[in-house]
C-alpha cells in the first residue's frame, strides 16, 4: 500500500497547541519531522534506564555501528548514552532524550508507579538533546495514587517550555502488576491527561482495537507516535500493525525490541522506513 492509497491519507499532523513556541523549538521540531509527509521513525534504545540490562542493547554503539544511514528520524536515548553520542555512528537528524526513570513496570521489579528525574534544564542544553521523553503512567486500576505524578509531567512541560524543547510523554496505563493496558478509554483517558499537562508529542500504546487508534489521534490534538512494544513473531506482523497505525492517523512509531533484538535488524528498519513514509 502507498502513502497515497492509505484510508487516512487525507489526515493532518495535529499542530502543537501553544502557538508560536520561538525558533529553537521550531527548529528541533523540523529535526523531527525533516520528512515532508509529516512522519517520524524513531529507535528506543532507553530501556537500560529503567530496566537494567537488555538483551541487544549491551552495546550501543556496535548496534547503531550495524543499521543503515537514513532509514532513522529519530534516535531516543538514556541521558548516559547522549553523553556518548559524539563517538557514535550518525543515524538520525533528532536526538531524544530520557528525561526520567521509573519502577512501575513490575516484570523489572518495581511496584512503585512515580517517576523519578534524572537529568536537569542544564543536561538537557549540553546534551544536545532536540527533543526530551517523560514518562506519565496512569493506574488503571485506580488503586495507587498518581496526583505526584501528574506534578512531576506538568513541571517537566514548565522546564522545557522556558527552554525551547518539545516534550514527548510515553502516557500509558498500567495495572496493578505492572502491565499496561490497551483498553481504548485507558489509553484515551492516560493521553488526553498528558495533552493538558503539557505533552507536545504523544508515545502510546495501540489500542486493541486499531480502529479506534483514529478516534484517539483525533481527541489528543497531538502527533501521536505508537510504541513498539512486544516483539511480534513475524516480520510480516509487525509491518502490517504498522501500515495500519499510519492508515489510522499515527504521526509514526518509536520501536525498540522488534529492531535491536530481530534476526536481521538493518532489513527490518529499512522495511518499516517504507511503510512509515510510503516509500
Amino acid at each position: 500500500m502507498n502513502a497515497l492509497s492509505r484510508e487516512d491519507s487525507g489526515r493532518q499532523r495535529p499542530s502543537v497547541a501553544g502557538g508560536n513556541r520561538g525558533p529553537g523549538f521550531e527548529l528541533r521540531m523540523e529535526r523531527l519531522f525533516s520528512h515532508a509527509d509529516g512522519r517520524s521513525l524513531i529507535l528506543g534504545v532507553d530501556h537500560p534506564l529503567f530496566e537494567g540490562h537488555v538483551s541487544g542493547l549491551e552495546n550501543i554503539p556496535r548496534l547503531l555501528s550495524t543499521l543503515p544511514e537514513n532509514a532513522l528520524d529519530g534516535l531516543l536515548v538514556s541521558p548516559a548514552t547522549m553523553q556518548a553520542m559524539s563517538s557514535m555512528k550518525r543515524l538520525a537528524t533528532c536526538h531524544a532524550m530520557r528525561l526520567d526513570t521509573t519502577g512501575a513496570f513490575r516484570q523489572h521489579g518495581g511496584s512503585d508507579i512515580e517517576a523519578t528525574l534524572v537529568a536537569s534544564a542544564d543536561d538537557i542544553a549540553r546534551s544536545g538533546a532536540d527533543v526530551v521523553a517523560c514518562f506519565f503512567l496512569v493506574n488503571a486500576q485506580g488503586h495507587r495514587r498518581v496526583a505526584d505524578h501528574r506534578g512531576h509531567l506538568a513541571g517537566i512541560a514548565a522546564m522545557c517550555r522556558r527552554i525551547g524543547h518539545p516534550v514527548m510523554v510515553e502516557a500509558l496505563a498500567v495495572d496493578d502488576d505492572g502491565n499496561t493496558v490497551r483498553e481504548t478509554s485507558q489509553i484515551l483517558h492516560a493521553a488526553r491527561l498528558a495533552a493538558e499537562l503539557g505533552a507536545d508529542l504523544l508515545k502510546i500504546d495501540a489500542p486493541h482495537d486499531v480502529a479506534d487508534l483514529g478516534d484517539i489521534v483525533d481527541a489528543v490534538g497531538r502527533p501521536v507516535f505508537i510504541r513498539g512494544g512486544t516483539p511480534r513473531d513475524k516480520v510480516t506482523d509487525t509491518l502490517r500493525d504498522v501500515e495500519a497505525y499510519v492508515a489510522r492517523g499515527a504521526t509514526g512509531l518509536v520501536i525498540g525490541r522488534s529492531i535491536f533484538q530481530a534476526a536481521q535488524p538493518a532489513e527490518l528498519l529499512k522495511s518499516l522506513h517504507r511503510v512509515v513514509h510510503g516509500g
